[in-house]
């Protein structure tokens, strides 16, 4: 895990030693045993988080095994999971957008650089999350927001009690595409 493949370049360099900015992804979709969800990439609101996820559509096995999945599910909430990758090297800025979260954005979780993301699914924009996460995404469609309730009305549980988080009873592997 220590050593991460270089990821495709970042720009290229021209002839006259300038570099141009490389082609980012417009929308990538989740891929889940229950149906595909479609995200709308925004590198205006956090760029190097879409570099991420363009690395991640792009690079063929970048999600495999258990490293890409959905684990978490509160209803009304979120549906959280993680996009770890062994061969595209991990985004590691953060970037407090002054935007509240509002139903379909997608951000990382835990004010953190990632690799653990989550789409909210809040009625009323996140006010108590304040400013605290890296937003780099909009659910695209509303078919996808379907398969994103689906999900969160899954079997889950909560195995730290009453009033603590809720887990998926079985973790759901995802591909990014």
């Amino acid at each position: 895990m220590k050593d991460y493949a270089k990821t495709a370049e970042r720009g290229r360099e021209g002839e006259d030693g300038t570099t141009t900015s490389r082609t980012l992804k417009e929308r990538v979709s989740i891929r889940t045993p229950v149906g595909d969800f479609t995200i709308r990439l925004k590198p205006e609101w956090h760029r190097k988080s879409v570099e991420y996820l363009t690395d991640l559509a792009e690079t063929e096995n970048a999600c495999q095994g258990a490293s890409c999945k959905l684990y978490r599910v509160e209803p009304g909430f979120l549906v959280q999971g993680v996009l770890r990758s062994y061969v595209v090297r991990a985004n590691k800025e953060t970037f407090q957008f002054q935007k509240l979260m509002e139903y379909g954005d997608v951000g990382w979780a835990g004010g953190s650089a990632g690799p653990d993301f989550f789409v909210y699914l809040g009625e009323k924009p996140a006010t108590w999350l304040k400013f605290d996460h890296t937003i780099w995404g909009t659910v695209e469609d509303p078919a996808s927001l379907e398969v994103l309730e689906k999900i969160v009305k899954m079997d889950s549980h909560t195995p730290g009690g009453p009033n603590t988080m809720r887990f998926l009873k079985e973790e759901m592997p995802i591909h990014v595409a």
